[in-house]
């Protein structure tokens, strides 16, 4: 009984020793130019001797899913966990003309074997599909979440960077991405984090990998894309700052009636949006949006008061009360704006203040 117990050990430990081991990588690509491109993307690569190689792809959505925009900004939108091949996943990132980036991770046969079986059972259950969020749930920090179980990577090293400074760091300066995207993010993007929490965006994941000691055992290049062309210096010239900044100093000459109550129109339209973003959605990201100081639903109560002729001068008030408190949540850095906001703020103050005189002075004459 012994000896049969002896030999089925042995022959079991032979079969263990046989198979192929398991190599576990991290694949980070390049930014694109598209808008869910623009901040690279991070997905696992899995291989078992020559016959399993596949992708395990945190990042997948459906394009075609009723209400796409109102979904993804509100906080309901369903991603995936999903498998692809090699070949497959290199082919989209040359249509889109990014780089692929491989670090093969030198980890022990037991913890690979780990990471494997846990994609498995997740890519085979409901459990692959979760909600998305900017910060907390995305491709990125799915890996980074799994790497820091497995005590992969460290997290006692600090930060002290907020959510804002690194996702502009991604985005050009003069840019109406960049301005869009930092109109409808709240004061949650500008607390300063952990590193942890740092570990969101995929170059930071994929520097997070490199810094450890002895975990990623080679580099390796798996596309040559063409590069995505630079943008032109001409961007400065249709800036969101430089097209406000434009319009402050024309309308210092030429501000006629029809012109400003189509600003106002517009204006409120914007602050109603963000305002039901604010209210309905479930990213904290978006809650708490202080743009709405100076990007205000009063805009268009205003609009509607001077074609009517009553209520303006209130109205008018409390318009310049909230772009004081857009200036102090500036200054005190409660909530960080872009520099585009600026010339804005100065423009409506303007037109306020150019529709309040009017005002005053029709009421002076009638009396």
């Amino acid at each position: 009984m012994n000896r049969l117990l002896l030999i089925c050990i042995f022959i079991q430990s032979f079969i263990l020793k046989a198979e192929d081991p398991i190599r576990i990588s991290l694949l980070t690509t390049d930014p694109g130019d598209l808008p869910h491109t623009l901040f690279g993307h991070s997905a696992l690569r899995v291989r078992q001797g020559e016959d399993f190689d596949k992708i395990y792809n945190f990042g997948l959505f459906d394009f075609k899913t009723p209400n796409f925009g109102l979904k993804f900004l509100g906080g309901r939108l369903e991603y995936w966990l999903g498998r692809q091949s090699l070949d497959g996943f290199i082919e989209v990132n040359n249509k889109e003309q990014r780089i692929i980036r491989e670090q093969v991770l030198g980890i022990e046969d037991q913890q690979a074997l780990r990471i494997f079986e846990l994609l498995k059972n997740r890519h085979t259950s409901e459990d692959r599909f979760y909600r998305y969020s900017f910060t907390s749930k995305n491709c990125t920090s799915e890996i980074r979440d799994i790497f820091i179980n497995e005590g992969l990577i460290s997290t006692e090293e600090e930060s002290n960077r907020t959510y804002r400074q690194m996702i502009n760091s991604y985005l050009d300066q003069p840019s109406w991405t960049r301005f869009g995207l930092n109109l409808v993010l709240g004061v949650e993007m500008d607390r300063k984090i952990s590193f942890e929490e740092s570990l969101f965006l995929p170059a930071d994941l994929e520097n997070a990998v490199e810094n450890k000691d002895g975990l990623v055992l080679e580099h390796n290049i798996l596309n040559d894309p063409e590069p995505l062309k630079k943008p032109s210096w001409m961007r400065y010239l249709y800036s969101p700052f430089a097209i406000f900044s434009f319009l402050v100093i024309l309308s210092t000459f030429w501000k006629p009636k029809w012109w400003r109550l189509t600003i106002y129109f517009i204006i409120g339209g914007m602050g109603v949006f963000i305002t039901y973003l604010w209210m309905t959605t479930l990213h904290p990201e978006i809650q708490n949006n202080f743009n709405v100081f100076w990007c205000n639903p009063l805009f268009l109560l205003f609009f509607a008061a001077l074609i009517i002729k009553r209520g303006e001068t209130m109205i008018g008030f409390l318009i310049f009360g909230f772009l004081l408190l857009t200036f102090l949540a500036w200054v005190f850095y409660i909530q960080h704006f872009e520099w585009a906001v600026l010339p804005i703020s100065i423009l409506l103050f303007q037109f306020v203040k150019k529709d309040l005189t009017e005002t005053e002075l029709a009421k002076s004459l009638k009396s």
